[in-house]
């Protein structure tokens, strides 16, 4: 409390002034405060990541929303930079910005085996690679590297070795799949009914292939679904 009169007027008890209080504000940024986070490091996920705050000043758990809020800023990509903002409100004043880490994430890369099609055309490696790849093939003579895809020379098999670079948000990754050389799908040009007797019906067929190593496989159903078929 305050309280103020002249100095002339210091003998006489009688000439002071109107008494008023001031109130010490407090500040989220004393040393009296103490906050923390429930967690500092997170693993990215392609959502936000929003660690829990805890706040204690002099001893008090002070509540949310009514003594301090909370936001957060760049809490999803990889990075330092992930950061709580907590501003202080009603009683308390002040701000104070925390940072917390968000990791890269591994890349999955697929092992499940390659089907490549003797087209003559490169075709692109799936894997569920998050970044660029760069290939090897072990078997030169059946598939050939050409950028990020593989070309079929010959029927065979071939080791592939993927290896995929790091990304903003995840870690680099490497994976070695077996990959087989496959004929390419025929394709049926006509269908023509030779002769029908009793239950028996016969049908000419001409499709467009390059050659199979194993030959062709027919199968034929009375559904467009081909859930129940012969071959």
């Amino acid at each position: 409390y305050y309280q103020l009169r002249s100095a002339q007027d210091a003998q006489d008890d009688s000439f002071w002034s109107n008494k008023v209080s001031v109130k010490r504000s407090r500040s989220l940024d004393d040393t009296e405060c103490d906050i923390s986070l429930t967690r500092t490091e997170f693993t990215y996920s392609g959502k936000e990541k929003k660690p829990r705050v805890r706040v204690v000043y002099a001893g008090e758990r002070l509540e949310k929303n009514k003594d301090y809020t909370v936001s957060y800023e760049r809490n999803v990509k990889a990075g330092k930079k992930a950061m709580v903002r907590i501003t202080g409100m009603g009683d308390y004043s002040g701000e104070v910005q925390i940072r917390f880490l968000i990791r890269k994430a591994e890349q999955k890369l697929s092992t499940e085996p390659l089907a490549i099609p003797l087209s003559g055309k490169a075709e692109a490696v799936e894997t569920g690679q998050m970044g660029e790849i760069t290939l090897q093939s072990s078997n030169k003579k059946v598939l050939k590297v050409k950028g990020q895809k593989l070309k079929a020379l010959g029927f065979g098999t071939a080791s592939i070795t993927i290896s995929a670079k790091a990304t903003r948000n995840y870690k680099s990754a490497k994976a070695v799949v077996e990959a087989v050389v496959v004929p390419p799908s025929p394709v049926i040009c006509s269908a023509q009914i030779v002769s029908a007797r009793d239950d028996t019906i016969s049908v000419r067929l001409k499709w467009k292939a390059k050659k199979s190593p194993d030959g062709f496989e027919l199968q034929y159903t009375k559904a467009l679904t081909f859930e129940k078929r012969t071959q």
